[in-house]
């Protein structure tokens, strides 16, 4: 982290090159180079971790940082899924475009669940499948070469915690 703030490194400035980064993991699966997609994905993800220990290093912690890094996760994730459904419906792999789909809606009924929870005064964190292991579960099988494998799991287990976190909302107390 150091260095980075040394150079005046803004966190906004590492979320977007993470989200560069990972957008062009995107049009790599487009291409049809799953594992270079698979890698380069998992590349861009990490640096997710980076901005927000520099936010708080450097003392620039901001709504609009956590805002803008939760967006862009999402676009990230989008752009990946997006570039292997498009490489599946090429490949006439109906199936791989279906579970593409599936754990592009799955994920990102994920995420909701959380924000929505977290607006109506829940912390709806719980369950298997957070981001971080959507990341690694698909960047990883794709450098294996197992991508159908990998978007199926990360379809049951994104339902799972979608299920989960709808619980955790439904046992809230509901304000007088």
């Amino acid at each position: 982290m150091a260095p980075l703030a040394a150079l005046g490194v803004r966190p906004n400035d590492v979320t977007f090159a993470g989200f560069l980064i990972a957008a062009g993991s995107g049009y790599l699966a487009w291409e049809g180079s799953l594992q270079l997609a698979g890698a380069l994905y998992l590349l861009g993800s990490s640096l997710d971790a980076l901005d927000g220990a520099l936010a708080r290093r450097t003392g620039k912690t901001s709504v609009f940082g956590a805002f803008f890094d939760s967006l862009l996760d999402r676009a990230s994730e989008g752009a990946l899924l997006l570039g292997l459904a498009v490489y599946f419906a090429r490949t006439g792999d109906d199936a791989g475009v279906a579970l593409t789909v599936a754990a592009l809606l799955s994920s990102f009924l994920v995420s909701y669940a959380r924000a929505r929870g977290e607006s109506l005064g829940v912390a709806a964190r719980s369950g298997i499948a957070p981001r971080t292991v959507r990341v690694l579960l698909l960047a990883v099988g794709l450098i294996a070469g197992v991508p159908l494998l990998a978007l199926g799991i990360i379809t049951a287990i994104s339902a799972i915690t979608v299920v989960q976190r709808t619980v955790a909302v439904s046992k809230a107390p509901t304000p007088d």
